[in-house]
């Protein structure tokens, strides 16, 4: 049995609901910033533009042009990366989309450790940026999880505009049978806290839908009228495989009132997004 829908390029925008919108905000963990960056790939092989962001922190990719004092632009390597202010860049920008269809753009550029890592934009930008984007597409990082598969949620997290959207939550398989603790869940005490679990249980189908659909939980930002899509990542094998499908199936039952429009299970691997087949024979795909 296959393990992976061969899928178009149309299909995989189609399934991601990207054929009906125009920006997605990606939240969660188990992958988002290699989501985000694919996505962004299948939609420049279909023919469009797109610019990524975060309004939180992802790492620095290679190449970028970057603002000195928020004044000017120095070009400091070749690249697809700009930093700097909206208003400031902005313009630039329409120029730079003719010739390189992907850009990815930051506030700032911060370095931690030995890591040095794109600062992202505050709700206000963001609202600028998706106003005034030259681009066919906006894909936005929302929140961070320190490489976490699974995360609890802060107050003040994902970091979404208050307009209705597409919301895209990632969730890696690899956290069921982990336990509940800082190696595996980011932010764990509030993650207990808020299930009522005790700290080094272990992590359930039960516990990751719980945590998603909480009420501060990973949907608790999301407006009426936005579709939330759930991508269930790091499904490269057929246990895993099998694993997605009953986490799916839980998180259909746990949703009382259709918070979630659609799941999708898969792997993005070698910045290549692969969707899994169906374990059940005649079924669609992406589990919807």
């Amino acid at each position: 049995m296959k393990l992976w829908y061969l899928m178009s390029t149309d299909k995989i925008i189609d399934s991601f609901h990207l054929s009906k919108h125009r920006s997605a905000y990606l939240i969660g963990g188990g992958g988002k910033t290699s989501l985000m960056l694919a996505l962004a790939q299948i939609l420049v092989e279909a023919g469009r533009s797109v610019i990524t962001t975060t309004s939180t922190k992802i790492l620095y990719p290679e190449g970028t042009c970057c603002f000195e004092n928020d004044t000017h632009a120095k070009i400091v390597e070749p690249g697809c990366v700009i930093v700097g202010p909206w208003e400031l860049i902005q313009d630039q920008l329409k120029d730079k989309l003719r010739r390189t269809k992907h850009i990815t753009i930051a506030r700032t550029i911060m370095q931690e450790a030995t890591i040095r890592k794109l600062g992202g934009y505050s709700v206000t930008e963001l609202n600028a940026i998706e106003d005034s984007s030259p681009a066919d597409y906006l894909l936005i990082e929302a929140d961070g999880s320190a490489g976490r598969s699974i995360k609890a949620h802060e107050e003040y997290e994902p970091v979404l505009l208050n307009r209705p959207g597409l919301v895209i939550a990632v969730i890696g398989i690899d956290c069921l049978g982990k336990p509940m603790n800082a190696q595996y869940v980011h932010r764990a005490e509030l993650f207990c806290e808020r299930l009522n679990r005790p700290l080094n249980s272990t992590i359930t189908s039960a516990d990751v839908a719980a945590i998603v659909l909480h009420p501060k939980g990973y949907l608790h930002k999301v407006i009426q009228d936005s579709e939330s899509i759930v991508f269930i990542s790091k499904v490269a094998t057929l246990e895993e495989k099998k694993q997605a499908a009953l986490l799916a199936e839980t998180l259909k039952r746990k949703d009382k009132v259709r918070r979630i429009d659609c799941i999708i299970t898969g792997d993005v691997k070698d910045g290549q997004i692969c969707l899994c087949q169906p374990i059940e024979s005649g079924a669609e795909a992406p589990w919807q």
